[in-house]
Parts: structure tokens; C-alpha cells; sequence
């Protein structure tokens, strides 16, 4: 198990999120995500984690271990909630003001 510190970053803060974050060592990022979105209460796709160390961002992909992304135990994580996709918006957008 590894455990890594998390940090809300600056902008619309994630309440529920907790202070760390355990992972069985070896674990997708995609675990990662899956993780802080279930701990938040919110969708993994309205998360962006980066690296406390060089702000790199960790992207949500089964194929990617956190070891290759350079996270190491005790590692700060910033955690920002994006909000509502704005693909989202655009679709609908034209069903709420097209004619009946």
C-alpha cells in the first residue's frame, strides 16, 4: 500500500476530499482517479490530479502506472474539481432552446 498526501488546488475546492489517499502499490492511475472520485462524492471525469513537485498533470489512463509518473510515497497530489465539461454545455445548450 502507498499512501500519498492530497491538496486542494486553488479554484472550486472538493469538500468531501479526504487528506490522503491510499493505493496498492502497482496501481493504475485510473485507480487513483476512480478512488478520489468515489471518496468525493463526484465524477472522474470533473478531476485533474497533479504532481506536488512539478505540477505535472497525471492523466486518468489504465495503462499508466503511478510509478511511472513519477509519484512517490508520501508524494503531495492537487486535487481540482473542473466543474461541468463544457462539451456538456454545448450539447445542451441547442435541446433547451430549440423550438417543440
Amino acid at each position: 500500500m502507498v499512501t500519498w498526501t492530497l491538496t486542494n488546488e486553488p479554484g472550486k475546492p472538493l469538500k468531501k476530499l479526504p487528506e490522503e489517499v491510499v493505493i496498492t502499490a502497482g496501481g493504475s492511475a485510473s485507480e487513483l482517479y476512480q478512488s478520489l472520485a468515489t471518496r468525493a462524492g463526484t465524477n472522474v471525469h470533473r478531476l485533474r490530479v497533479t504532481k506536488g513537485s512539478d505540477g505535472t498533470l497525471v492523466p486518468n489512463s489504465r495503462d499508466l502506472q503511478l510509478e511511472m509518473t513519477g509519484l512517490r510515497e508520501q508524494s503531495t497530489i492537487y486535487v481540482k474539481d473542473l466543474g461541468m465539461c463544457f462539451d456538456s454545455l454545448i450539447c445542451l445548450l441547442p435541446a433547451l432552446f430549440s423550438p417543440p
